[in-house]
């Protein structure tokens, strides 16, 4: 009976009518790994949506500062080329000034001489040659040349009495037409009787078949400048 007792009261009180059903643990209710899963899947998308506007974002204000230091890089390069322009400028004013010292100082010389250079049909250009034999320099003085071709230069010719020409210099390109040429050269040798300056290829050995752009005859060197002039 005893036996019986405990057999009964160790059974579970199913069909006993005013008891409770058996408590069902909430990780082994059907639904609940369904909501977990549909709420992981519901922040993983909120978090694409907001990693996706983020990139979307910085990429915009990247794109933005690229530009803006393009742009920036662009007027440095500029203002370096003005910069670079001007000292190049500046430094051909300086030489210009320095052989005009130069021509002044041989003009101004106590022997000074001058050579005016004649010009065929032409009365926009215009040049001088000075000469002091005391100093032992000589010095041209052109203005108004138009700029060359890339390929040719102007160049300066003694032209003697008797033999082949001598070829003196070949003088700097001018910037633009308002450009002064001033350049210094040796004492013309005795025997000269004229100067010449040609535009021609700069590969060209001799004078032959090039324009004649001045002429002047060094007779004119057999007297010197009055002074005080």
């Amino acid at each position: 009976m005893a036996g019986d007792a405990a057999s009964l009261s160790a059974a579970p009180a199913m069909g006993v009518p005013g008891a409770l059903p058996p408590k069902v643990s909430r990780l082994r209710q059907p639904g609940f790994w369904g909501a977990i899963a549909g709420m992981a899947l519901a922040i993983t998308l909120a978090c694409g949506i907001v990693a996706t506007e983020m990139v979307g974002l910085y990429g915009d204000r990247a794109h933005s500062f690229q530009r803006k230091l393009n742009r920036l890089q662009a007027r440095l390069i500029q203002m370096q080329s003005r910069l670079t322009s001007a000292d190049n400028k500046m430094a051909e004013m300086q030489r210009e000034a320095a052989f005009r010292d130069e021509f002044e100082r041989i003009f101004a010389a106590p022997d000074g001489k001058i050579v005016k250079l004649e010009v065929r049909n032409r009365a926009d250009i215009g040049g001088a040659l000075v000469v002091s034999h005391r100093i032992g320099e000589a010095a041209l003085d052109l203005q108004g040349l138009p700029v060359p071709p890339a390929e040719n230069a102007y160049t300066v010719w003694w032209l003697r009495r008797q033999g082949a020409p001598v070829r003196v210099a070949q003088l700097d390109r001018p910037a633009d037409k308002s450009s002064e040429i001033i350049a210094k050269l040796p004492l013309p040798p005795p025997d000269a009787t004229e100067i010449m300056i040609t535009e021609q290829p700069t590969s060209m050995a001799d004078h032959r078949g090039a324009p004649v752009i001045f002429k002047g005859e060094l007779h004119q060197l057999s007297s010197p400048l009055p002074h005080g002039r």
